[in-house]
This record gives structure tokens, C-alpha cells and sequence, in this order.
């Protein structure tokens, strides 16, 4: 079975002892960020687009003054992400990382 890893910007949190023994005992690898480098997590791509799919929406909902709950549009715009981007954005970043292997 492959080992399970997770890609983490540097908070505190996420390198305190309980974190890090947490996913020792998980068998969860964590591949840390370069410092103050947010371009190269793919996820800050994934929530610009679902933020800019979400202005979009918010705009269109009050402009037709129809009624809506903030969960069920965050839901559907998540539902409707186009999953060959969010993989390429996914990939990019793990790219860009390759640069940095000692």
C-alpha cells in the first residue's frame, strides 16, 4: 500500500508535536511548503476559482433578488468544479515544487 501524504503550508499548527505525531501514527507523510510561497499550493488556485465562481453567482442571485442559502451555492459551485483544472492546478504546484528537492 502506498503511503498516504499531505501537502501543508507552514503554519504553526500544522508542524506542532501533536500534528506531526498525529500523522506518524496516521502513517500520513507531510510535505511542507517553501516559506511564504502560496503559488506553488495548488490548492490557493482551487479557491480562487471557486471564489470568483461564488462572486459570479452572488451577483446573479441579487440582481434577480431571488433567495438562496450561502451553503447550498458554496455546494454546487464545489459539485460543478471542473475536475481535469483542479488536477492540472494540482500538478503545477507539485511541479514547481520538483525545483526545490535538495
Amino acid at each position: 500500500m502506498e503511503k498516504l501524504a499531505i501537502f501543508l503550508d507552514n503554519a504553526r499548527i500544522h508542524g506542532t508535536r501533536e500534528a506531526l505525531n498525529a500523522m506518524e501514527e496516521e502513517d500520513i507523510l507531510p510535505i511542507f511548503n517553501v516559506p511564504y510561497s502560496p503559488e506553488f499550493n495548488g490548492m490557493e488556485k482551487v479557491w480562487a476559482m471557486m471564489k470568483k465562481a461564488y462572486r459570479s453567482r452572488m451577483t446573479e442571485l441579487k440582481t434577480r433578488q431571488q433567495n438562496f442559502t450561502v451553503f447550498d451555492e458554496i455546494s454546487e459551485i464545489i459539485e460543478n468544479l471542473d475536475q481535469n483544472q483542479v488536477k492540472n492546478v494540482a500538478q503545477v504546484g507539485l511541479l514547481s515544487l520538483q525545483r526545490f528537492r535538495p
